[in-house]
């Protein structure tokens, strides 16, 4: 008799679908379809920061973001849909919406995090995210292996927001990582 054993991957795939945000999914939706001031003026919650990636992020930035939550604008997901969503000039791996809904899952079962870095060593910021003093916020990218790897980018201003920003999210099978300076408000 032939026995099905599930592996560890597909016990993640099941875990990445089962943890859609409807909400998320439905306010990138309306962003994706136009409706007006999404893209510039509201934004959603995707929730609260794990304690894991309060030390984890601590240890990277040295910002202590305990109580931060991790915030969509409307123009990051403009930015994906431009990069990489359906019609995306980089490549289509966001086409599904329903993998925006995924995003709190990626964030909080991450198998990395670290700063992100360009093509020339440097550490890459946010030029519309800033801290108190007006400093730009470092980006840090959120990696989790579903069937290839599923990336998340965060802007991490020290600010009394207590607002982690996210910037993009795309999906990779080689490890390749799109040109950050395609992004919004990098240098």
């Amino acid at each position: 008799m032939y026995k099905s054993h599930k592996t560890d991957m597909d016990r993640v795939i099941e875990e990445y679908k089962a943890s859609t945000d409807e909400g998320l999914v439905n306010f990138a939706q309306s962003v994706r379809d136009g409706v007006p001031d999404l893209g510039n003026k509201r934004y959603y919650v995707v929730g609260g920061v794990s304690e894991r990636a309060v030390e984890d992020v601590n240890n990277l930035t040295g910002i202590d973001i305990k109580g931060y939550r991790h915030i969509i604008k409307g123009s990051s997901v403009v930015h994906i849909e431009d990069r990489h969503g359906v019609h995306g000039e980089h490549d289509h791996t966001m086409a599904d919406i329903n993998d925006y809904g995924r995003m709190k899952y990626v964030l909080d079962n991450y198998d990395n995090v670290e700063i992100l870095i360009d093509n020339a060593g440097d550490v890459v910021f946010s030029d519309e995210h800033k801290d108190s003093n007006n400093k730009q916020a470092t980006l840090i990218r959120y990696e989790k292996r579903v069937n290839g790897n599923i990336c998340v980018v965060e802007a991490v201003p020290a600010a009394k927001a207590k607002r982690l920003y996210v910037v993009s999210m795309y999906k990779n099978s080689g490890g390749q990582v799109p040109d950050v300076y395609s992004v919004p408000g990098l240098r």
